[in-house]
């Protein structure tokens, strides 16, 4: 059993890590739709203002939101902000590539990923590649 002091010492760590260490699903839903609206005035706003919250996820689920909106100055924009075009959204997801590659109405999508780095080959969390899909 936790004692009083033990207790309010875990309270007080959790608190500062959801204080400092995790961005708001409100913020993360504002970038999204910056990110879909092509708006990056206030993309850039939101970066800024969350930069001690936002992590590499929230900016690579944002140029999802980019892509998949035909943003494809926002996506350059978040790719200088550490976006990663190899990297997955969420954890039981496709990764970028596999998922515009697949969708006969998105290969442009694809194209451009290709074409800023993105690794054909990865698996996703299936290990399945576009090619075996």
């Amino acid at each position: 059993m936790l004692h009083c002091n033990n207790l309010l010492l875990l309270i007080i760590v959790l608190f500062s890590f959801t204080a400092q260490g995790m961005i708001s699903l409100d913020a993360t839903q504002e970038i999204n739709s910056a990110a879909r609206d092509g708006d990056i005035a206030t993309l850039t706003k939101l970066i800024e203002k969350h930069s001690k919250q936002i992590d590499q996820k929230t900016l690579t689920l944002a140029l999802w939101h980019a892509l998949d909106a035909d943003q494809f100055e926002s996506a350059e924009f978040l790719l200088t902000k550490g976006a990663q075009v190899n990297s997955f959204p969420n954890e039981r997801q496709k990764t970028l590539y596999e998922y515009f590659s697949t969708n006969k109405f998105q290969l442009k999508q694809a194209i451009w990923l290709l074409q800023h780095g993105a690794d054909p080959d990865l698996c996703s969390y299936n290990c399945a590649t576009p090619l075996a899909s």
